[in-house]
């Protein structure tokens, strides 16, 4: 089981960092809430087709109590938040600030796993959670005052991490035990698109996106569609901690991404902080 867990976090870093990284593309193309939109459509499709041709994951699903159902809407809330706070964080902001910060969200899943699940916690985990939030501020400091925008998408970028982490250890704790990984999946896109949709109506925005946008979304959304799927077969294992810490590596693969073809470049004092972020990702994985 462990096995599987660490190889679905392997996959879900796999999947999110390639997502991660044409997020800000897609949310600069077609805007936020349409991006996230259109993911979450994506991937309702792909969920309900699979629910339809496994009637077991129906039956343990519908076996379920309404306790973990609660406990998936509130694990969806958390996520679908950190979702959208991600896209306006990558869009406003250099993905190789912005990724590392996010990976602080296994530092908060650890944390609630600790406190309140009462989850052991070794000595490499423990500094692996103070050096992410060392690394955290240092990282959130602007190369200058001449260049601002160095600095921004860090409050978005925090949001997330701090969304996240409590929703995957909601989810991972409560809800897919409970309801089973794929109908976890299969609400959190429901919830997604029942919450957006209605959003760009009354904004009165266009649901649909332009045609030369599509091929970058398809994209994003079958990388995100990797990511969430992985990671909740993961969850279902019950290594918790294991699957969020690994996933923390997404950070990494966004990040490499933002260097090798964004050409982007951070101070010295970001570059500490974001090398202290990805340390402390490895340190929680020992």
């Amino acid at each position: 089981m462990i096995v599987i867990a660490m190889l679905m976090g392997l996959l879900a870093a796999l999947g999110w960092g390639a997502a991660d990284y044409l997020a800000g593309s897609t949310a600069k193309l077609v805007g936020i809430r349409r991006t996230a939109l259109f993911t979450q459509s994506a991937g309702w499709v792909a969920v309900s087709v699979l629910i339809l041709v496994m009637p077991l994951l129906r039956e343990k699903a519908l076996a379920a109590s309404h306790t973990g159902w609660l406990y998936g809407v509130l694990a969806v809330a958390f996520n679908l938040a950190g979702s959208i706070s991600l896209l306006r964080a990558f869009s406003i902001g250099r993905a190789s600030l912005v990724a590392p910060l996010i990976t602080s969200y296994a530092a908060v899943t650890a944390f609630l796993g600790v406190v309140i699940s009462g989850d052991g916690l070794s000595g490499f985990r423990l500094a692996g959670i103070l050096v992410c939030l060392i690394g955290a501020p240092l990282a959130a400091v602007a190369p200058n005052r001449q260049n601002a925008r160095g600095g921004e998408g860090v409050g978005y970028a925090l949001l997330t991490a701090f969304c996240f982490g409590i929703g995957f250890w909601v989810q991972g704790k409560f809800a897919v035990p409970a309801i089973g990984a794929t109908p976890m999946l299969w609400l959190f896109f429901s919830v997604g698109i029942l919450a957006l949709a209605p959003t760009l109506v009354v904004r009165r925005e266009p649901i649909l996106p332009s045609r030369e946008a599509l091929p970058l979304l398809a994209l994003q959304s079958v990388c995100n569609l990797i990511g969430y799927g992985t990671f909740a077969v993961g969850m279902a294992t019950g290594a918790v901690t294991i699957v969020t810490v690994l996933s923390t590596f997404a950070a990494a693969i966004t990040a490499m991404f933002g260097l090798a073809l964004r050409q982007e470049r951070l101070s010295h004092t970001q570059a500490v902080g974001v090398s202290a972020i990805l340390i402390g990702a490895v340190l929680l994985a020992v």
